[in-house]
């Protein structure tokens, strides 16, 4: 397979990193963790993911991008966009593949290297994003493998237009099925992490933020719901 040849990252801000995230609408957003969490407080939770990752980005040299979805117009996405210097990009219709697609095509044309991660990884080392643009000075690709089988982080330095289409995903064989599509040589992956989807990840997340992971909004709301609706049975009172 041709590549479209791009100038390497010379470590200086170069590569572009990009936020994919999803308005939050009550019942659109983490709805893996309804129950335990009600529809609302999912949307929260979700709102403090977002905020939490874009800091970390915001802390990073180089351009930024927040791809919202479904459109720019939320009016939280906005105000996050402005509040950590990040340009706000619409991912547009169709699946997840055909999002990324759309977003790293864009980018692509303007940097000469692209990351993308999600919003569902808050306590994500922030020092991972470092290293994927670091990987990027001498391979094409770089993975960050998730626990659960797909990818938290996927960077490209030149474009791959098969490489989000025909996976199947929401499923554990996405990060399989994608490498199986490229040369090894070409590709370099992060260390495993995991992404926030279900109610056991909630337990791990409260041990990390207990541990002292830096994402003050997220811990932030945590505690507000211990303090607040825990019967001394345990029990939730809403």
């Amino acid at each position: 397979m041709t590549t479209q040849q791009t100038p390497l990252i010379d470590g200086s801000g170069n590569c572009a990193l990009v936020v994919f995230a999803k308005a939050p609408t009550p019942g659109r957003v983490k709805t893996r963790l309804v129950p335990p969490l009600t529809p609302a407080r999912a949307a929260r939770l979700h709102r403090a993911f977002i905020e939490d990752t874009l800091a970390h980005v915001a802390a990073r040299p180089g351009p930024r991008y927040l791809a919202c979805a479904p459109a720019t117009d939320d009016p939280f996405l906005i105000d996050c966009a402005r509040r950590y210097g990040a340009d706000p990009i619409a991912q547009g219709p169709g699946n997840l593949g055909a999002r990324m697609r759309r977003v790293v095509r864009a980018l692509l044309k303007r940097h000469p290297a692209v990351v993308v991660i999600g919003s569902d990884s808050p306590t994500l080392p922030p020092a991972y994003l470092d290293r994927a643009c670091a990987a990027l000075r001498s391979v094409d690709l770089v993975f960050g493998p998730s626990d659960d089988g797909g990818y938290y982080l996927v960077g490209q330095r030149c474009l791959e237009p098969g490489l989000f289409r025909d996976i199947p995903w929401g499923t554990a064989d996405v990060l399989a099925a994608t490498l199986a599509r490229l040369d090894p040589g070409r590709v370099a992956l992060l260390p495993s992490w995991y992404d926030v989807d279900r109610p056991d990840d909630l337990e791990r997340l409260r041990r990390e933020l207990d541990a002292g992971a830096a994402c003050p909004r997220t811990r932030a709301v945590l505690r507000s719901w211990e303090r607040r609706s825990v019967t001394p049975r345990g029990r939730d009172r809403r």
